[in-house]
């Protein structure tokens, strides 16, 4: 990180130097709680502190902590996911917050933990150290910290979950299907056409996906996402006319047209729906479809909002490396090295398949990598760090969950040994099983024959071989 100071180191010189400031008789710092109602999550910097009721003066904070305004002080982020961004006189890194009795808010960083209690509106953190009573008060502030306008990097942070990484992995597999609540929706056939419809899905050691339920005609669903009572998704007609954003809720039926125009990448995402238009331009679209504004005005690929005003994407002006950027300033950095397709993200850990060279890409012959998404911390591009590379080679395409790695081609194995694992889908006619989907102990398959058509799609539940075909 930059500057001498690590973040610990500081607390620990920042009470000190409050204690000593005690003594001469000078006054306190003061946080600012900064809730704010922006895409970006909640906002927190520096006010003031004080000890024994005394205040730091700014000279004081120039003088003791080296920081030029309170405002260079201390900044906190903190977002409804959990995740925190903490910046303090030159160092910043990523955190966890959370909430504990409805009365604490408890900051968690690498080797402390911060307790604020809640006080009318406000935070407030206190110690004792020499007999001398630290108090720091955190309030609300609508503004950016200019230090996370400056280091944006310092507040971003994801942890994803099993839920997440699934979600992001058939993002990937253009969605498809989904499975909510024993409730399996995607593409089905009725009457010999393609259809949007549900099953649902029981069965022990058999499976048995229910009757079916047609939700729209003649055509395919892709990017299926439950949000709330609807699900959305990308229409595709099968006559090959004008796509369009829908969303229906399964129990009345009533189909919804959002957005017409053909469009790509669509996602929902912290209450707001972001696609890619035809010039290949980020959308973000209120739930309802009644405001759509671009929000990247240039051509990317493959675009995932992972966090709260934070997108990660494929530059193919960049040989098609990944991109990580902020939605809110301009901080956009490469954070792969090699040419990249199929990504995801499973805690903090980023996973995604590249190749060397055009022979290679020709063949689907990648390496899987590995790239600790923290490391970006600091750094102006993707040659400052090095990602964990796998030992072996492997098709371009899978997906993971908590448990397992899956290659496109069907095979699966635990997922710690990823760096082991291949598949053999770069060579020409091996593959006769293709992936689709992976939720909880299901994944959907398609099974072909040697000219690629498909002859059936199956459900199976990945625990007990049980299997049942869904489409014939």
């Amino acid at each position: 990180m930059k500057g001498g100071f690590s973040l610990l180191s500081l607390i620990v010189s920042l009470v000190a130097a409050l204690l000593f400031v005690t003594t001469i008789g000078v006054a306190g710092l003061y946080l600012y709680w900064a809730q704010s109602h922006t895409e970006s999550g909640a906002y927190y910097v520096t006010g003031s502190v004080s000890s024994d009721g005394e205040e730091l003066t700014e000279e004081g904070v120039r003088k003791y902590l080296k920081a030029d305004s309170l405002s260079e002080v201390m900044c906190l982020s903190l977002k409804d996911t959990g995740d925190c961004g903490v910046y303090m006189i030159d160092d910043g890194f990523s955190c966890k917050w959370r909430e504990k009795k409805n009365e604490d808010v408890v900051i968690e960083m690498p080797k402390q933990k911060l307790r604020l209690k809640k006080s009318w509106g406000n935070l407030v953190y206190e110690t004792t150290r020499d007999g001398k009573e630290i108090r720091i008060v955190l309030e609300p502030s609508e503004e950016v910290p200019e230090c996370f306008v400056e280091h944006p990097e310092f507040a971003f942070g994801v942890n994803y979950d099993r839920e997440d990484t699934e979600n992001l992995c058939n993002y990937m597999m253009d969605g498809y299907y989904l499975i909510d609540e024993g409730v399996l929706y995607g593409k089905f056939f009725s009457g010999g056409k393609s259809v949007l419809g549900y099953r649902t899905v029981s069965g022990g050691k058999d499976i048995d996906a229910g009757k079916l339920h047609v939700i729209d005609k003649d055509g395919q669903g892709k990017f299926l996402v439950k949000r709330g009572n609807y699900i959305y998704y990308l229409w595709a007609p099968a006559d090959g006319s004008t796509e369009s954003i829908r969303r229906v809720n399964p129990d009345l039926g009533e189909v919804e047209v959002l957005r017409e125009g053909n469009v790509d990448y669509v996602q929902v995402r912290f209450g707001k729906i972001y696609f890619a238009d035809e010039k290949y331009k980020l959308h973000e679209m209120t739930v309802d479809g009644s405001k759509d504004n671009i929000v990247v005005d240039k051509e990317i690929y493959v675009p995932y909002v992972i966090d709260k005003g934070w997108i990660i994407y494929q530059d193919d002006h960049d040989g098609e490396k990944l991109h990580l950027a902020s939605l809110t300033t301009d901080f956009d950095q490469s954070i792969t090295r090699e040419r990249t397709y199929t990504w995801t993200i499973s805690g903090k850990k980023l996973f995604y398949t590249s190749t060397k060279d055009k022979k290679d890409e020709e063949k689907h012959k990648c390496r899987l990598h590995c790239l600790d998404l923290d490391k970006i911390k600091n750094t102006s591009g993707a040659d400052e760090f090095d990602a964990d590379v796998g030992d072996k080679y492997m098709g371009d395409v899978f997906e993971i969950n908590s448990e397992f790695i899956f290659g496109g081609d069907g095979t699966f194995e635990p997922l710690g040994t990823w760096k082991k694992f291949s598949n053999k889908l770069y060579k020409s006619g091996s593959q006769k099983t293709y992936l689709m989907f992976v939720s909880g102990n299901y994944r959907i398959c398609s099974r072909t024959v040697k000219n690629g058509g498909i002859v059936s799609i199956e459900l199976e539940n990945i625990k007990n071989g049980a299997k049942q075909e869904i489409i014939k």
